[in-house]
């Protein structure tokens, strides 16, 4: 595990990566259905199949795994039976954010959720990892932001929008823009996680 960000070594860093051949994008994509499968099948008896209060059937599974003494939770999502294209929420997506399959692990420590990033496969074939950080650390510097309150309501509201705003759809659309988030990840990638997932133990409810 990388010491600088508590990542596991497989977690490739996307600064300084060149762009991927669609030779590249097509494997990582067949790397990451064929991993996808299996998991669902080892883990199929614990496999929640639901229709949504939209009449979208998804299947998920979940799971809390041990590897090398590191607590992860790890958690996949199955949209694939639907059209991938069909959008209620009345945004127009792009199609790297229209997700058909999704792969997502978070670290734990003190039973408390760390760093969260996740696999996706959207709706143009390509898998993209998105990366979200320390939640914890976040909610803190979020509750010292909260602490330096003006007592201007105003401010401190106006203030409050913009760092919801922060984390909206244009934000994230502009750290994939700049590709600092949400690109493509190599076959090498999704091979160093299944190597991960593989020495992964499930931890007992």
């Amino acid at each position: 595990m990388s010491e600088a960000n508590n990542y596991p070594n497989f977690h490739k860093p996307f600064e300084g990566q060149p762009a991927l051949s669609k030779e590249q994008l097509v494997e990582t994509s067949q790397e990451f259905s064929g991993l996808f499968d299996d998991l669902m099948l080892q883990g199929m008896v614990d496999v929640k199949r639901y229709e949504s209060t939209k009449g979208h059937p998804t299947a998920n599974l979940f799971r809390r795994i041990d590897v090398d003494g590191q607590e992860y939770t790890l958690s996949l999502r199955d949209k694939s039976t639907n059209d991938p294209k069909s959008n209620d929420s009345g945004i127009s997506l792009r199609d790297s954010e229209i997700i058909v399959r999704e792969i997502s692990l978070q670290r734990i420590d003190d039973r408390h959720g760390r760093e969260y990033w996740s696999y996706r496969l959207g709706a143009d074939g390509i898998v993209r990892r998105l990366d979200k950080g320390d939640i914890i650390a976040k909610k803190r510097e979020n509750k010292d932001l909260d602490a330096e309150e003006t007592g201007d309501i105003a401010k401190d509201a106006a203030r409050s929008l913009l760092r919801l705003t922060e984390d909206t759809i244009p934000n994230s659309r502009l750290e994939e823009d700049m590709g600092l988030n949400n690109q493509p990840v190599t076959p090498d990638e999704i091979q160093g996680l299944q190597v991960f997932l593989d020495s992964a133990t499930d931890i007992k409810r």
